[in-house]
């Protein structure tokens, strides 16, 4: 019988493509979803942050070192942004981890 590893999902950008999966997997069996989105410190979009994660049952964190209890993360930034969150994040991603990213380009280097 194999022993299969909770599923720790968390969101690396939370707009509204990531709002859509977050609901999507909270209809399933997927409860425990977590994100974050730099609008999470206040500013411009925080109301809406707030909105689309309390909607989609989604737990809003302020520190990408959240991330290390992660074991799947889905970027979704916009493309100029890619880059720099796949760096700002990687110091706190578990040995393991599976990094997706949605974002709807690849970066140039």
């Amino acid at each position: 019988m194999a022993v299969h590893a909770p599923i720790r999902l968390m969101f690396l950008g939370f707009g509204e493509a990531a709002s859509l999966f977050a609901t999507g997997f909270a209809a399933g069996a997927l409860k425990e979803l977590a994100a974050y989105a730099p609008s999470v410190h206040g500013g411009t979009g925080a109301k809406r942050l707030h909105e689309r994660a309390a909607l989609s049952g989604t737990r809003l964190v302020s520190d990408l070192a959240a991330f290390s209890a992660a074991n799947w993360i889905f970027t979704m930034v916009p493309p100029a942004q890619a880059l720099n969150a796949a760096w700002a994040v990687s110091p706190h991603l578990a040995q393991g981890a599976i990094y997706v990213d949605f974002s709807s380009a690849a970066p140039r280097h």
